[in-house]
Protein backbone atom coordinates (compact mmCIF):
# COMPACT_ATOMS: atom_id res chain seq x y z
CA UNK A 1 0.00 0.00 0.00
CA UNK A 2 1.15 3.46 -1.07
CA UNK A 3 0.15 6.82 0.48
CA UNK A 4 1.12 10.27 -1.66
CA UNK A 5 0.09 13.75 -0.02
CA UNK A 6 -0.97 16.13 -2.71
CA UNK A 7 -1.69 19.80 -1.18
CA UNK A 8 -2.54 18.10 1.93
CA UNK A 9 -4.87 15.45 0.96
CA UNK A 10 -3.88 12.12 1.25
CA UNK A 11 -3.88 9.58 -1.41
CA UNK A 12 -3.89 5.77 -0.49
CA UNK A 13 -3.40 2.78 -2.34
CA UNK A 14 -1.58 0.62 -4.70
CA UNK A 15 0.38 1.83 -7.23
CA UNK A 16 -1.81 1.15 -10.20
CA UNK A 17 -4.99 2.60 -7.87
CA UNK A 18 -2.78 5.85 -7.44
CA UNK A 19 -2.33 5.92 -11.45
CA UNK A 20 -5.69 5.51 -12.11
CA UNK A 21 -6.82 8.70 -9.51
CA UNK A 22 -4.32 10.64 -10.67
CA UNK A 23 -5.13 9.82 -14.36
CA UNK A 24 -8.76 10.92 -13.39
CA UNK A 25 -7.08 14.54 -12.03
CA UNK A 26 -5.46 14.96 -15.18
CA UNK A 27 -2.17 13.83 -14.72
CA UNK A 28 0.08 12.45 -17.80
CA UNK A 29 2.63 9.62 -17.25
CA UNK A 30 4.97 8.55 -20.10
CA UNK A 31 4.27 5.70 -21.35
CA UNK A 32 5.76 2.42 -20.27
CA UNK A 33 8.45 1.13 -22.13
CA UNK A 34 7.87 -2.32 -23.85
CA UNK A 35 10.60 -5.35 -23.04
CA UNK A 36 10.18 -6.21 -26.36
CA UNK A 37 11.14 -3.06 -27.42
CA UNK A 38 14.25 -2.38 -29.25
CA UNK A 39 16.07 1.65 -29.09
CA UNK A 40 16.99 1.76 -32.74
CA UNK A 41 21.04 2.68 -32.41
CA UNK A 42 22.06 5.79 -34.63
CA UNK A 43 24.93 4.40 -36.61
CA UNK A 44 28.19 6.35 -35.86
CA UNK A 45 30.56 7.27 -38.53
CA UNK A 46 33.55 4.98 -38.33
CA UNK A 47 37.20 7.13 -38.41
CA UNK A 48 39.30 4.41 -39.77
CA UNK A 49 42.96 5.32 -40.22
CA UNK A 50 44.31 6.11 -43.29
CA UNK A 51 47.42 3.59 -43.76
CA UNK A 52 51.07 5.19 -43.46
CA UNK A 53 53.21 6.60 -46.50
CA UNK A 54 56.24 8.20 -46.45
CA UNK A 55 56.43 11.29 -45.38
CA UNK A 56 53.62 11.02 -43.13
CA UNK A 57 53.95 12.26 -39.30
CA UNK A 58 52.57 9.98 -36.51
CA UNK A 59 52.28 9.95 -32.88
CA UNK A 60 53.23 6.58 -30.69
CA UNK A 61 50.21 6.11 -29.07
CA UNK A 62 51.46 2.37 -27.90
CA UNK A 63 55.03 2.33 -26.72
CA UNK A 64 54.24 -1.64 -25.85
CA UNK A 65 54.53 -2.15 -29.06
CA UNK A 66 57.40 0.25 -29.87
CA UNK A 67 61.08 0.68 -29.47
CA UNK A 68 59.83 4.46 -29.51
CA UNK A 69 58.36 6.01 -25.94
CA UNK A 70 54.83 7.19 -25.78
CA UNK A 71 53.71 10.32 -27.23
CA UNK A 72 56.91 10.69 -29.64
CA UNK A 73 56.33 12.19 -33.32
CA UNK A 74 57.70 10.40 -35.61
CA UNK A 75 58.38 11.17 -39.00
CA UNK A 76 58.08 8.04 -41.84
CA UNK A 77 61.32 7.88 -44.22
CA UNK A 78 61.34 5.11 -45.47
CA UNK A 79 59.68 1.80 -46.73
CA UNK A 80 61.64 -1.51 -47.58
CA UNK A 81 58.86 -3.64 -49.05
CA UNK A 82 57.42 -4.94 -45.71
CA UNK A 83 58.21 -2.55 -42.74
CA UNK A 84 58.15 1.37 -42.45
CA UNK A 85 60.61 2.88 -40.87
CA UNK A 86 59.93 6.39 -39.00
CA UNK A 87 62.58 9.22 -36.99
CA UNK A 88 62.17 10.74 -34.16
CA UNK A 89 61.23 14.27 -34.39
CA UNK A 90 63.48 15.22 -31.41
CA UNK A 91 66.30 13.78 -31.74
CA UNK A 92 66.36 11.71 -35.51
CA UNK A 93 66.56 8.26 -33.59
CA UNK A 94 65.10 6.01 -36.43
CA UNK A 95 63.54 2.25 -35.94
CA UNK A 96 60.80 -0.26 -37.06
CA UNK A 97 57.51 1.50 -36.80
CA UNK A 98 54.40 -0.70 -38.72
CA UNK A 99 53.33 -2.55 -35.70
CA UNK A 100 50.07 -3.10 -35.74
CA UNK A 101 48.30 -0.08 -32.82
CA UNK A 102 51.42 1.11 -32.48
CA UNK A 103 50.89 4.68 -33.90
CA UNK A 104 48.31 6.89 -35.64
CA UNK A 105 48.89 10.20 -37.90
CA UNK A 106 49.93 13.35 -35.95
CA UNK A 107 47.42 16.81 -35.94
CA UNK A 108 49.18 19.73 -37.65
CA UNK A 109 49.18 21.23 -33.53
CA UNK A 110 51.43 18.19 -32.48
CA UNK A 111 53.74 18.44 -35.18
CA UNK A 112 54.46 22.10 -34.55
CA UNK A 113 54.72 21.37 -31.26
CA UNK A 114 57.31 18.96 -31.81
CA UNK A 115 59.34 21.13 -34.11
CA UNK A 116 59.28 23.68 -31.97
CA UNK A 117 61.06 21.89 -29.22
CA UNK A 118 63.52 20.68 -31.65
CA UNK A 119 67.17 21.82 -30.31
CA UNK A 120 69.31 23.77 -33.44
CA UNK A 121 72.80 22.74 -34.07
CA UNK A 122 75.25 25.17 -33.60
CA UNK A 123 78.87 25.26 -33.31
CA UNK A 124 80.69 22.53 -31.16
CA UNK A 125 77.79 20.22 -31.94
CA UNK A 126 78.26 16.42 -33.54
CA UNK A 127 75.96 16.46 -36.02
CA UNK A 128 74.65 13.46 -38.39
CA UNK A 129 74.92 14.40 -42.88
CA UNK A 130 71.52 14.04 -43.72
CA UNK A 131 72.12 15.60 -47.27
CA UNK A 132 74.42 16.92 -50.06
CA UNK A 133 72.97 19.74 -51.87
CA UNK A 134 75.81 21.30 -54.66
CA UNK A 135 77.91 23.79 -52.66
CA UNK A 136 79.50 26.67 -54.46
CA UNK A 137 79.30 24.60 -57.76
CA UNK A 138 79.85 21.09 -55.85
CA UNK A 139 79.48 18.72 -53.06
CA UNK A 140 80.71 18.77 -49.96
CA UNK A 141 83.50 16.02 -49.73
CA UNK A 142 81.32 14.91 -46.89
CA UNK A 143 78.45 12.45 -47.61
CA UNK A 144 75.71 11.59 -46.68
CA UNK A 145 75.06 9.42 -43.39
CA UNK A 146 78.92 11.26 -41.70
CA UNK A 147 78.85 12.12 -38.40
CA UNK A 148 80.95 14.68 -37.60
CA UNK A 149 81.53 18.10 -35.41
CA UNK A 150 80.75 21.74 -36.87
CA UNK A 151 83.73 23.24 -36.04
CA UNK A 152 82.82 27.04 -37.71
CA UNK A 153 79.56 28.99 -39.95
CA UNK A 154 80.20 29.18 -43.45
CA UNK A 155 81.47 31.84 -45.05
CA UNK A 156 77.70 32.77 -46.08
CA UNK A 157 75.78 32.32 -43.01
CA UNK A 158 73.67 29.00 -44.32
CA UNK A 159 76.00 26.43 -43.95
CA UNK A 160 78.14 24.87 -41.67
CA UNK A 161 81.98 23.59 -41.74
CA UNK A 162 81.40 19.79 -40.48
CA UNK A 163 84.26 17.99 -39.87
CA UNK A 164 84.27 14.44 -40.27
CA UNK A 165 87.53 12.39 -38.66
CA UNK A 166 89.17 10.76 -41.50
CA UNK A 167 87.82 13.65 -44.21
CA UNK A 168 88.87 16.37 -45.09
CA UNK A 169 89.40 19.61 -43.21
CA UNK A 170 88.10 21.56 -46.50
CA UNK A 171 85.54 22.24 -49.02
CA UNK A 172 83.15 20.71 -45.62
CA UNK A 173 80.51 23.04 -45.84
CA UNK A 174 77.32 21.52 -45.64
CA UNK A 175 73.95 23.58 -45.79
CA UNK A 176 72.27 24.54 -42.21
CA UNK A 177 68.91 22.36 -43.33
CA UNK A 178 70.84 19.10 -43.91
CA UNK A 179 72.45 18.38 -40.55
CA UNK A 180 70.65 17.27 -37.25
CA UNK A 181 72.12 16.58 -33.95
CA UNK A 182 73.34 13.33 -33.40
CA UNK A 183 71.70 11.10 -30.70
CA UNK A 184 73.51 9.07 -27.99
CA UNK A 185 74.85 6.06 -30.23
CA UNK A 186 75.56 8.35 -32.99
CA UNK A 187 77.83 10.50 -30.70
CA UNK A 188 79.64 7.36 -29.29
CA UNK A 189 80.44 6.02 -33.23
CA UNK A 190 81.93 9.62 -33.87
CA UNK A 191 84.15 9.44 -30.38
CA UNK A 192 85.62 6.27 -31.78
CA UNK A 193 86.01 7.42 -34.94
CA UNK A 194 88.36 10.22 -33.57
CA UNK A 195 90.36 8.25 -31.04
CA UNK A 196 91.11 5.76 -34.07
CA UNK A 197 92.33 8.77 -36.60
CA UNK A 198 93.95 10.01 -33.20
CA UNK A 199 95.79 7.02 -32.86
CA UNK A 200 96.86 6.32 -36.74
CA UNK A 201 98.13 10.14 -36.80
CA UNK A 202 100.60 9.10 -33.82
CA UNK A 203 101.46 6.08 -35.28
CA UNK A 204 102.63 8.06 -38.84
CA UNK A 205 104.26 9.95 -36.67
CA UNK A 206 106.43 7.90 -34.80
CA UNK A 207 107.39 5.76 -38.30
CA UNK A 208 108.35 9.44 -39.62
CA UNK A 209 110.73 9.91 -36.96
CA UNK A 210 111.92 6.35 -37.16
CA UNK A 211 112.37 6.26 -40.57
CA UNK A 212 114.92 9.29 -40.42
CA UNK A 213 117.22 6.97 -38.84
CA UNK A 214 116.85 4.24 -41.36
CA UNK A 215 115.03 2.29 -38.38
CA UNK A 216 111.63 0.78 -38.20
CA UNK A 217 109.56 1.81 -35.54
CA UNK A 218 111.52 0.38 -31.79
CA UNK A 219 113.98 -1.10 -33.99
CA UNK A 220 117.03 -0.81 -31.22
CA UNK A 221 120.64 -1.39 -31.99
CA UNK A 222 123.84 -2.47 -29.79
CA UNK A 223 125.27 1.49 -28.32
CA UNK A 224 121.78 2.76 -28.26
CA UNK A 225 120.77 5.18 -24.80
CA UNK A 226 117.72 4.40 -24.11
CA UNK A 227 114.97 4.96 -21.03
CA UNK A 228 113.47 2.35 -19.60
CA UNK A 229 109.77 3.04 -18.76
CA UNK A 230 109.35 -0.51 -17.22
CA UNK A 231 112.05 -3.81 -16.60
CA UNK A 232 110.86 -6.89 -17.44
CA UNK A 233 114.23 -9.12 -15.50
CA UNK A 234 116.30 -6.78 -12.92
CA UNK A 235 116.40 -3.29 -12.35
CA UNK A 236 118.60 -0.22 -13.11
CA UNK A 237 118.54 3.44 -13.36
CA UNK A 238 116.13 3.74 -16.14
CA UNK A 239 119.08 5.42 -18.53
CA UNK A 240 120.68 2.26 -19.97
CA UNK A 241 123.02 1.60 -22.90
CA UNK A 242 121.71 -1.71 -24.84
CA UNK A 243 124.06 -4.22 -24.61
CA UNK A 244 122.71 -6.64 -26.81
CA UNK A 245 119.19 -7.73 -28.53
CA UNK A 246 116.77 -8.17 -29.96
CA UNK A 247 116.64 -11.60 -28.94
CA UNK A 248 113.07 -13.53 -29.89
CA UNK A 249 110.27 -11.40 -31.94
CA UNK A 250 107.38 -10.83 -28.88
CA UNK A 251 106.61 -7.12 -28.61
CA UNK A 252 109.82 -6.12 -30.18
CA UNK A 253 112.02 -8.69 -28.76
CA UNK A 254 114.26 -8.82 -25.44
CA UNK A 255 117.19 -6.61 -25.28
CA UNK A 256 119.99 -6.39 -22.35
CA UNK A 257 121.90 -4.12 -20.22
CA UNK A 258 123.96 -5.78 -18.15
CA UNK A 259 121.66 -7.76 -16.12
CA UNK A 260 118.84 -6.12 -16.55
CA UNK A 261 116.40 -6.64 -19.60
CA UNK A 262 113.23 -5.93 -20.98
CA UNK A 263 110.96 -5.63 -24.19
CA UNK A 264 111.28 -3.48 -26.66
CA UNK A 265 108.04 -1.70 -25.87
CA UNK A 266 109.19 -0.63 -22.58
CA UNK A 267 112.11 1.59 -24.37
CA UNK A 268 112.30 5.15 -25.71
CA UNK A 269 114.93 5.85 -27.69
CA UNK A 270 116.90 9.08 -26.61
CA UNK A 271 119.80 8.92 -28.58
CA UNK A 272 120.84 6.66 -31.64
CA UNK A 273 124.24 4.37 -31.88
CA UNK A 274 125.03 6.68 -34.90
CA UNK A 275 124.78 9.98 -33.28
CA UNK A 276 126.98 9.56 -30.34
CA UNK A 277 129.89 11.77 -29.88
CA UNK A 278 133.22 10.26 -29.04
CA UNK A 279 136.05 11.81 -28.12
Amino acid sequence: MAKITVEGTVYEGTAEELKEIFEMMGVEFPAAVKADEVCEEVPQEATEEKPLNIGDYVKVVNERRSCFEQDDILKITDYDGEHFSGVRISDGFDHYVDSEGEVVHATDEEIAEAKAKVKRPKIGDVVVITGNKEFFSRGSVNNVGDVGKISREGDNGGSFGVEVPGNLTVSNCTHKSEVRLANAEEIRTYETAVSEVEKAEVEAKKTERWAKIGRKPNEFKKGDIVRVKEYVMGDGSGIEVVESGPRGDLSGGNYYFGDSATLGKHLELIAPVEAKFNA
